[in-house]
């Protein structure tokens, strides 16, 4: 019994760091802290000298919120930043300094964006993600991976995912930083203080390429039957606290409604991604899904 016990705290242990590995970065921007200068997103700071309209919006893409950061004139670009250092002198050129713990690297970065651009010549906005490490031999820090993307203008919710480049292959980090701007170069004159508009909701970290792999919990087993389907199906597997997504190839959520263990979306015929999120909206699976 001594020894089952001991192996029954290990375990415990060994799963409790491997969920504190992967870092929540409440994409889905519900939750929000109230300061005595701001309301920001739980998890996110804003970095926006000029900018009134920094903040919560009601135009969402799901649910009732989501991030908007926007650019004063043609110059000061709105930032938004996962994590927050209190040593930042930040003016968008420190965003590197920041970070939230992680100890497991993600494939990519998805979510949904809208970007507005008012101004005389259009911009992009900026993403970046960085995965770094301490490195204690050489009293630094180490890059492990890094991406940076751009997201072009659109004034429709838009579905988009950014693969993250491994720099460094074998290593853990122990932090990651998400920066968005709402410009790239600054180009054009702008008339209007207040533009560039850049909207954000639904952010969230893949950890695997494939759709059978699990990302946290080894004995969670997923089965869709029948798959092709007519929009009805079976689901075996699911946790109660697990939430879904059913996406199509343009991006779009279809509704699924569910009554025990059966499934039904109205989506049309063709193939479609079921995500499965954990309660705390990290993805866990992902699915292919056809409808015929």
């Amino acid at each position: 019994m001594k020894n089952l016990l001991i192996l029954f705290f290990a375990y415990t242990i060994s799963i409790s760091t491997v969920y504190s590995q992967i870092p929540n970065i409440y994409g889905d921007f519900e939750t929000w802290q109230v300061t005595s200068q701001d309301t920001i997103p739980t998890s996110w700071f804003y970095e926006s000298p000029w900018s009134s309209f920094v903040g919560q919006s009601t135009d969402s893409y799901l649910g009732n919120y989501s991030a908007v950061v926007n650019t004063w004139y043609n110059y000061a670009a709105g930032w938004m930043i996962l994590g927050q250092d209190t040593s930042l002198q930040f003016w968008g050129n420190d965003w590197t300094k920041a970070g939230v713990p992680a100890g497991t690297q993600a494939f990519a970065l998805e979510g949904y964006y809208k970007y507005t651009d008012t101004v005389s010549t259009v911009d992009s906005a900026l993403v970046y993600i960085l995965y770094k490490r301490y490195n204690h031999n050489l009293n630094k820090i180490d890059t492990i991976a890094y991406t940076r993307a751009t997201l072009v203008p659109t004034e429709n919710w838009t579905y988009f995912q950014i693969q993250i480049q491994d720099l460094q292959t074998g290593l853990s980090p122990d932090s990651l930083v998400i920066a968005f701007s709402s410009q790239w170069y600054g180009a054009g004159v702008g008339t209007n203080p207040y533009n560039r508009f850049l909207y954000l909701d639904d952010l969230n970290l893949i950890y695997t390429t494939t759709s059978n792999k699990l990302v946290k919990d080894s004995k969670q087993i997923i089965t869709i039957n029948p798959n092709p389907n007519n929009g009805s199906f079976v689901l075996e597997g699911l946790n109660t606290t697990d939430n879904l997504k059913l996406i199509g190839i343009d991006g779009r959520v279809h509704p699924i409604t569910q009554m025990g263990n059966q499934f039904h979306t109205p989506a049309n015929k063709g193939l479609y991604l079921l995500k499965i999120y954990d309660r705390d909206h990290r993805i866990k699976h992902i699915k292919k899904l056809v409808i015929d």
